[in-house]
């Protein structure tokens, strides 16, 4: 009997007739092939499962196709032909081993071939195994499982070709999605399987928990209520879904009113219940509020946004919060849209396009009239468009007369000036120079000015010192870079030197006692009267003997007989000038410290006494109550317009020792060759350094009158005028004293 198995083995293709088939049977003897179908049954019966060919014999099952039994044959040695062959075949249209055509044998894998109608079809099949699907190139290719019966295993246990037919994965709770998959028990509740997932029903009573969906979870919440009810406000899960108080129905009813005269409109709305710790509570509700463009009542007057004039509030232009904020602009809002009512400084709206504001960068700013210089300077968007030379854009002053333009864009205008004149100086833009650069004598940039470069041209110059010093005005150079004096000094204008504010004998000082070096001094500019400098020797009366007072009232040192100067350096005491005036105690006091005695010791203020003793004269000091003037001759009358005081009508100093009658006579008596005190009496008053305190406050005296007092008040010995030390007018003046001779 043939041993057969559920694979057997494909057997070569056999390019030979049947009778050399059976020879090769008999060949092989008793032995069986793994084939489902044997030519030879290994003994020469027939396999009870195939069917034999001519000759008896049986052959090998394979795969199905064809065999050629004209293969391999050598056309020239071999003289069998077609006619032959189909001789030899017998039944071509049932014979498995010819179906078909000559030498074609059907192969079944895993059963047994047939042939009908001269195609090959399966015959039978090999114990266990099935043909499924009814094609002959696999065979009967299901192998039985399970002795046939289905089994939930994802196989075709029974080969009808549905897998696990039979078994609903969708419902059974012991294949539940999949296979043998069982639903597990869970406490109270009833399980099934829907969709393939485990699904549990809760027996009355319970619930899941609170998001409890997964199929594991049974029903392990017990209802706190039950029956269950629709949820309300009580503290309890009434609906039994593991939330207390969850969507009450006894809440969301209005409740209150915070509506103006209880009607809502607008945003104003009354409040709702809300449940609150278990218990229905009245909450919410909107009160009226300032107004805002948001399209809503805001203060539920019945009106929406009537605060907003849309159409022109550049805040909310045609709508609400939309603002007006144009790119480089000054936004504003006309009939509802947004406009440029200005652009920022350096940009400009070109394109009249709103939504792009003001788009052009100006690339000169601050803007300007156009002008030429390769630049839209007045910021139109091109560039030395329109430019018109004006007239006289080329100067035509001095040398530059006749000049013309030529516009070169960057390079601006350009004027053909160093064509006409070579020493016009021009800058590297081609335009004139604005400033000129030589001393030449030549207007050299044709402003009409000559040389103004040098401002010092023409300006007094001096070479020297002092007032030996040549004096003329500066020149251009020879060079053409500056300008020179030419001028030398005179050394013959050195004269002796006088309190005047100037260097009169040359030395570098300015009114100074001992002058520098040996000079010599002259008394023309010729070189006459040629002496040794004589510096300056205060002129002062001497008052006793350790007393020296001044002649004239103290006068700036660039006074004249007009003019009451600006030189406050030091004091002077001279003739023929006006005095000094308008000065506080103090000042008068320093000016004096700034002139030295003899001995080196500085002036200072005369003491009231001092004063007085000076003012009296040689001849009258023993007068001291009787008022006494400081008249060179009857000091004890008064003698109307003798000194300037209120009967000459002047309301003015006049100039020191105005009227030689008017001094103190210091030329007899105990000082025999002394000069002569002017206008102690009228004039001016003058301070002393007396000081005198009243209820606390400091007071200095001033003493001799002024053009504006009364006879009495001029004399000697009146000293009823107090003033405080910042005191200044300009009926006031001073005179120095000093305890060393000059």
């Amino acid at each position: 009997m043939s041993t057969r198995s559920s694979a057997p083995l494909r057997r070569p293709s056999l390019p030979w007739v049947l009778p050399f088939v059976a020879a090769l049977t008999l060949a092989v003897g008793a032995g069986c092939t793994t084939e489902a179908y044997c030519f030879d049954d290994c003994g020469g019966a027939a396999d009870a499962g195939g069917s034999a060919g001519a000759g008896g014999s049986a052959g090998t099952g394979g795969t199905g196709g064809l065999i050629d039994p004209d293969a391999g044959r050598d056309a020239a040695t071999d003289a069998h032909t077609d006619a032959d062959t189909d001789a030899e075949c017998g039944d071509t249209a049932t014979d498995p081993r010819n179906c078909g055509r000559c030498g074609n044998v059907c192969q079944v894998p895993g059963g047994f071939p047939a042939c009908a109608g001269g195609r090959c079809v399966v015959g039978s099949c090999d114990h266990g195994m099935v043909d499924a699907d009814g094609r002959v190139d696999n065979g009967c290719e299901c192998e039985l499982s399970n002795s046939g019966v289905e089994l939930c295993d994802g196989r075709d246990n029974d080969c009808n070709g549905v897998v696990d037919d039979g078994f609903d994965l969708a419902t059974d709770p012991n294949h539940c999605g999949v296979c043998n998959r069982a639903c597990p028990q869970k406490d109270h509740s009833t399980l099934s399987c829907v969709a393939g997932v485990c699904t549990y029903a809760c027996e009355p009573g319970f619930a899941k928990p609170r998001g409890g969906n997964h199929p594991s979870q049974g029903c392990s919440y017990e209802c706190p209520v039950y029956p269950t009810q629709p949820e309300i406000c009580n503290g309890l899960d009434d609906d039994c879904n593991g939330l207390v108080d969850d969507q009450p129905t006894d809440v969301g009813t209005a409740c209150g009113t915070h509506c103006p005269n209880g009607v809502c409109v607008g945003e104003c709305s009354a409040g709702a219940v809300y449940c609150v710790n278990g218990a229905p509570t009245c909450l919410g509700g909107k009160i009226p509020s300032i107004e805002l463009c948001d399209g809503k009542d805001n203060d539920c007057d019945g009106q929406v946004d009537e605060s907003f004039n849309l159409q022109t509030d550049p805040r909310n232009c045609g709508a609400c919060n939309n603002v007006c904020n144009l790119p480089n602009a000054v936004s504003n809002c006309a009939s509802g849209q947004c406009g440029v009512l200005a652009c920022r400084p350096g940009f400009r709206d070109l394109n009249g396009d709103p939504a792009d504001g003001c788009e052009h960068t100006c690339a000169v700013y601050p803007t300007g009239p156009e002008v030429c210089d390769g630049k839209d300077n007045d910021c139109n968007g091109v560039v030395d468009d329109n430019v018109t030379p004006i007239s006289n854009f080329c100067a035509q002053v001095g040398p530059c007369a006749g000049s013309s333009p030529r516009c070169e864009g960057a390079n601006g205008w350009r004027c053909n000036y160093q064509a006409r004149d070579a020493r016009i100086e021009v800058q590297a833009n081609g335009s004139l120079s604005p400033i000129e650069t030589k001393c030449d004598d030549f207007d050299n940039n044709c402003n009409g000015q000559v040389d103004e470069t040098f401002p010092t041209k023409g300006q007094p110059c001096s070479v020297g010192v002092g007032e030996c010093a040549g004096k003329s005005t500066f020149a251009c150079a020879p060079s053409g870079t500056g300008v020179t004096c030419n001028v030398a000094p005179n050394p013959n204008k050195a004269r002796d030197e006088l309190c005047n504010g100037l260097d009169d004998n040359c030395d570098g000082q300015v009114d100074e006692r001992t002058p520098s070096g040996s000079l010599t001094c002259y008394t023309n500019d010729s070189g006459g009267g040629a002496h040794a400098c004589q510096g300056l020797v205060e002129p002062m009366i001497r008052v006793g003997s350790n007393l020296w007072v001044h002649a004239w009232e103290a006068s700036r040192p660039d006074a004249t007989g007009s003019s009451f100067g600006l030189d406050e350096t030091r004091a002077c005491s001279k003739p023929g000038v006006l005095p000094w005036t308008s000065v506080n105690r103090a000042n008068a006091e320093a000016a004096c410290g700034s002139i030295r005695a003899g001995n080196g010791t500085p002036l200072r203020l005369c003491t009231e006494v001092e004063w007085q003793s000076a003012c009296r004269g040689s001849a009258n000091q023993a007068q001291t109550t009787n008022p006494i003037w400081s008249y060179r001759t009857a000091p004890l009358t008064y003698v109307s317009q003798r000194c300037n005081d209120a009967s000459t009508n002047l309301l003015a100093p006049w100039v020191t020792g105005n009227q030689a009658a008017c001094a103190a006579d210091w030329n007899i008596g105990a000082n025999p060759g002394e000069k002569y005190g002017y206008d102690f009496s009228g004039n001016v008053s003058e301070w002393t350094g007396t000081r005198i305190t009243v209820d606390g406050v400091n007071y200095y005296r001033v003493l001799g009158g002024n053009y504006g007092a009364q006879g009495a008040a001029t004399s000697c010995n009146f000293t009823f005028v107090l003033q405080r030390e910042t005191f200044r007018n300009f009926d006031v003046g001073f005179r120095c004293c000093s305890s060393a001779a000059p």
